[in-house]
């Protein structure tokens, strides 16, 4: 799964703004868009909260923003909540969940395929 999580790094690398994660300004805007209904500044939302960037982690909040790009087909948010699921990180560990939505992310992503070979 290292090898997964690597590999989806790089992808977020070449998808994503590089934004610094170590600024108060960075959040707000970040949030703003987030709740003005940017599915990518939702999912790096999500990111903020689940590690903890600027505060203690809040994953009820992670999830919150992950759910919400994951119901606009933001795929990287889907892999988050499968591995939320899979850890059980501030909700119970599920396996039928987990499953379903790395499915939904497998399905979703055309170069997840190397992933999950």
């Amino acid at each position: 799964m290292k090898g997964a999580v690597k590999y989806l790094d790089s992808i977020r690398a070449l998808n994503y703004d590089q934004v610094p994660l170590s600024s108060y300004d960075n959040m707000y805007q970040i949030l703003k868009d987030a709740y003005s209904g940017d599915a990518i500044k939702q999912n790096i939302a999500g990111e903020y909260y689940e590690n903890g960037y600027l505060e203690d982690a809040d994953y009820h909040r992670a999830l919150y923003w992950y759910l919400k790009a994951a119901d606009q087909g933001e795929i990287y948010s889907m892999y988050r909540i499968a591995m939320m699921l899979y850890n059980g990180n501030g909700i119970p560990k599920s396996s039928v969940y987990y499953l379903a939505y790395l499915c939904m992310f497998a399905m979703y992503s055309q170069k997840s395929r190397f992933i999950l070979h």
